[in-house]
């Protein structure tokens, strides 16, 4: 777009050159100064109105370049300072979003360190468990033996207890026995 205004000013100046060459190379005669004096005064004078018109235009073309220009330099002007906030806003963002990871990673940090206590201190309660259900267990067992012991012996004084009144009652039975048979030869026969 800005390259239009610059061809056409290009194509006016070389207008230009083409008319000064023409008339440096269109000398008057003296003919002419004599009999058309104005002729050649007049082409001075179109010239240096053509050469006044390009020049304004030139002015208007650099005039409107420059406020181009100046709204170029403006946008950008614009553009920097959102890009500075921009970049402020990320800074921030990246300052807020570092603040809140070391947070977090403080916070993990601090639960593990937790998780860490809290397991070693249940490992140690189920260690004080595990060595109190052994003990128990190992007490049990005595306990359990020292009572099938009791009862083994128990058994056997039942058992010789047993034998002994087996053999006692045998005995009684025997001397009842024989106490009877005495008796018996005592009494008379029966009468017949």
């Amino acid at each position: 777009m800005a390259s239009e205004p610059v061809r056409e000013l290009d194509t006016k100046l070389a207008a230009l050159r083409a008319a000064a060459k023409t008339l440096r190379e269109q000398r008057p005669s003296w003919f002419e100064h004599l009999f058309h004096p104005g002729r050649h005064a007049r082409r001075q004078e179109d010239f240096s109105a053509a050469v006044v018109a390009t020049l304004q235009e030139i002015v208007g073309s650099i005039r409107n370049a420059t406020a181009q220009l100046a709204e170029k330099e403006r946008e950008i002007s614009e553009l920097k300072r959102e890009l500075a906030q921009g970049r402020e806003q990320q800074e921030q963002f990246a300052r807020e979003s570092a603040g809140t990871i070391q947070s977090l990673i403080d916070r993990a940090a601090e639960s593990r360190q937790q998780f860490e206590q809290l397991a070693r201190e249940h490992i140690e309660k189920i260690e004080q468990l595990a060595d109190g259900h052994r003990d128990l267990g190992n007490e049990l067992r005595e306990r359990i033996q020292h009572v099938l012991d009791e009862q083994r012996v128990a058994i056997r004084q039942l058992s010789l207890k047993a034998s002994e009144d087996g053999i006692l009652s045998d005995r009684a039975r025997r001397a009842t026995e024989l106490k009877l048979e005495e008796l018996m030869k005592r009494l008379p026969p029966p009468p017949a």
